[in-house]
């Protein structure tokens, strides 16, 4: 009969065996118990079961799927960036992008960031719309090269439209405003 493995025993076994040539010990030449450790230890292996936990501590593949989908749908997120070069015209349209897919714009645009080259003169504010209706603004103070957001939480479908628009008054001062809206994309 073959020897009988603690689990810490077999992580040791498998560990040098996996080194060395990677292959397991041929299931035939080791009695039911040593199977079932070696089961024991991939299950604790997948669910993350410390060997000095009991068996039934850990939690199970679904509730670290939950965990998982969770931590990509907080994360996932990507840039939309635009600029402009030069001292803009009063309330030109600065940009424009077409959604491609489903999106949040979070409230505040948290996460964004917009600054300028040279500093409004007076405080500069331009507006963001989505399909031509105002969802928000970013505020350039005077004498200041970064902006704050001000806007609610705001879904966009494919094909909605989002736009920002200079200042409805120009600024004598300000030049190359940029702005990076960090967009939360969902998961389809």
């Amino acid at each position: 009969m073959a020897e009988r493995l603690t689990v810490s025993a077999i992580r040791t076994l498998y560990e040098a065996i996996a080194e060395t040539d990677k292959t397991l010990p041929n299931f035939n030449e080791a009695d039911f118990e040593t199977k079932w450790y070696v089961m024991e230890l991939l299950r604790r292996d997948i669910l993350g079961i410390d060997s000095d936990e009991g068996a039934g501590d850990g939690k199970t593949i679904a509730e670290q799927l939950e965990e998982l989908r969770t931590l990509i749908e907080t994360n996932l997120a990507y840039d939309q960036a635009g600029s402009y070069v030069g001292q803009p015209a009063a309330g030109l349209k600065l940009f424009t992008v077409r959604a491609t897919r489903s999106f949040t714009l979070p409230a505040n645009c948290s996460g964004s960031r917009a600054g300028c080259a040279v500093a409004p003169y007076a405080a500069a504010t331009f507006t963001i719309t989505k399909n031509g209706y105002q969802i928000g603004t970013f505020t350039f103070a005077a004498g200041m090269l970064t902006a704050t957001f001000s806007s609610d939480e705001t879904k966009f479908a494919a094909g909605d439209v989002l736009n920002v628009w200079a200042p409805s008054t120009a600024d004598a001062d300000l030049e190359d405003p940029d702005w990076n809206f960090k967009i939360n994309l969902e998961i389809s």
